[in-house]
């Protein structure tokens, strides 16, 4: 959604959801931009103002997207270091996964009805790289791309048995899938909750699996 006002030389640019009509509450952007933002523009240049904008680029420096949401580190994580589970039937399709991790993260291997995919991640750190499935839209609705969408990956665990990779995708589509690995003995409990439209529609479920090696 674009807002131009030429006489106040301004313009607005907004890429999130904006599907909200404009009568539906006077919280939606279109009453934000237009009776709060437009109504306190100034006419002209504003002054110059060293102080002001050196805080600024501060902060614009200090931004970033790697925000920790869990522990980097869990006292178990030998346990399940390069075990492989075999998953029961489940929404996802999925057959099997693996973590192997390494010092600053890991890899997550899986297999699905397409085949064996594999997830880098980091230790609560993002890891960027193309998701591996092609057969998701980009530039043309429910037409596969043919490549992978463009994501950022991180993972953490959220309590000593129980594993999270985050994945936030940063491509033409955008969205998140969160994959929850809960382990316990031999067993394993997995969780995918995906925020997606019209695609990632089978990483979303639960599965229930056992180690096998």
């Amino acid at each position: 959604m674009v807002y131009c006002y030429p006489e106040k030389n301004f313009m607005f640019v907004c890429t999130a959801d904006t599907q909200c009509s404009a009568d539906f509450a006077p919280q939606t952007l279109y009453y934000m931009v237009t009776d709060i933002l437009y109504k306190n523009l100034c006419d002209g240049a504003l002054p110059n103002n060293k102080a002001s904008n050196e805080r600024l680029q501060a902060l614009i420096k200090d931004l970033n997207t790697n925000i920790p949401f869990g522990e980097k580190n869990s006292p178990n994580e030998k346990n399940f270091d390069g075990v492989k589970y075999e998953l029961a039937d489940n929404p996802m399709g999925w057959k099997w996964f693996r973590f192997d991790f390494d010092k600053d993260g890991g890899t997550l291997s899986y297999e699905n009805a397409r085949g064996e995919k594999k997830l880098y991640f980091k230790r609560n750190e993002q890891v960027d790289q193309a998701f591996p499935e092609t057969n998701d839209y980009a530039e043309q609705v429910a037409t596969p791309a043919g490549r992978g969408l463009r994501c950022l990956v991180s993972g953490s665990w959220l309590e000593e048995n129980k594993f999270q990779v985050r994945t936030h995708f940063i491509d033409i589509n955008m969205g998140s899938s969160f994959m929850t690995f809960g382990f316990k003995g031999d067993k394993v409990g997995l969780f995918i909750s995906t925020r997606a439209e019209f695609f990632m529609r089978d990483y979303l479920g639960y599965a229930a699996g056992k180690k096998v090696n």
